[in-house]
């Protein structure tokens, strides 16, 4: 995770909401606006009296995924705080078939700190 944020490389999470919720929420600093480093207070002190802090490159993403399936068969979601520091991207995927064709309609929300931004949706029909 630390050579993520110290070379910009990208952390994807998948199904983040099953994760340790102490564990996201560590990572809550490093995603406040206007913040790039974070403080690693685990590793102890180094040069004698100082903790560790890392900067994050200017490339560093966080990525965390949440599956509506998991959301709502664990009962679990992530803390409001990290929701409020991520730009929230809600798809939903949602097939309907009968014999001879399948629908597949799709919706986009793009959220960011709560607040919807954009909503598309298509349906895509397939014939067999």
């Amino acid at each position: 995770m630390i050579q993520s944020i110290v070379q910009g490389e990208w952390a994807i999470f998948e199904n983040a909401n099953l994760c340790n919720p102490s564990i996201l929420d560590r990572l809550n600093p490093l995603l406040e606006e206007g913040n790039n480093s974070l403080c690693i207070n685990e590793q102890g002190l180094i040069e004698g009296d100082k903790l560790r802090d890392i900067k994050a490159h200017a490339n560093f993403r966080a990525i965390f995924v949440i599956s509506e399936h998991s959301l709502v068969d664990q009962g679990k979601d992530v803390s409001r705080a990290l929701k409020n520091r991520c730009l929230q991207i809600h798809v939903r995927y949602e097939p309907q078939c009968n014999a001879s064709e399948s629908l597949l309609g799709t919706e986009v929300k793009i959220l960011e700190r709560g607040e919807q931004l954009m909503q598309m949706s298509w349906d895509l029909a397939v014939i067999h």
